[in-house]
């Protein structure tokens, strides 16, 4: 149900950031943040992640960011993966970046996610400052589609620093 409503939630943000709010943006960024898995679950003792990220500039006729990182928790589980962003400019220093994306799962003491390959769907707000540095809150849902045995999924919040290269 949670996984739905934040589907619709990026479907719609989507669509109502379209009007009139597209920008070229030709920065690549090197992104930088620190959060907490499985926020909706409270039973885990050491949520804490690291993860860094690499953002290539915006390319197809869409303007969409491939980009690629890395991430890793307190209790051990690990995420690298690669996906595309889109950037979403509805005011003049707000950026709305949905992302979809795939990646190589280790399980960690906690967090057990059913299968090595786990898919990452997710949304980015920030605020772009003049010299194009961007500060943000990051929301994701790791799953793995139901292609493994079992699929629990996980949900991710990081606060970013993305730095232009």
């Amino acid at each position: 149900m949670v996984v739905r409503s934040l589907q619709i939630a990026i479907l719609s943000l989507f669509l109502a950031a379209t009007q009139n709010c597209l920008a070229d943006s030709s920065v690549r960024y090197l992104s930088f943040a620190v959060g907490r898995h499985s926020i909706l679950d409270h039973d885990i003792e050491d949520p804490g992640v690291l993860k860094i990220e690499y953002r290539f500039r915006p390319r197809w006729k869409w303007l969409l960011t491939p980009a690629v990182g890395a991430a890793r928790s307190q209790d051990g589980a690990s995420f690298v993966f690669a996906d595309l962003k889109k950037d979403f400019f509805p005011g003049d220093h707000w950026v709305i970046t949905p992302s979809f994306g795939l990646g190589s799962f280790t399980h960690g003491e906690d967090v057990k996610l059913g299968d090595s390959l786990e898919f990452r769907s997710g949304i980015e707000f920030a605020y772009q400052f003049k010299n194009d540095w961007r500060l943000g809150i990051q929301l994701f849902h790791l799953s793995n589609s139901g292609i493994g045995d079992t699929n629990p999924g996980i949900e991710v919040m990081f606060v970013s620093l993305s730095l232009p290269l």
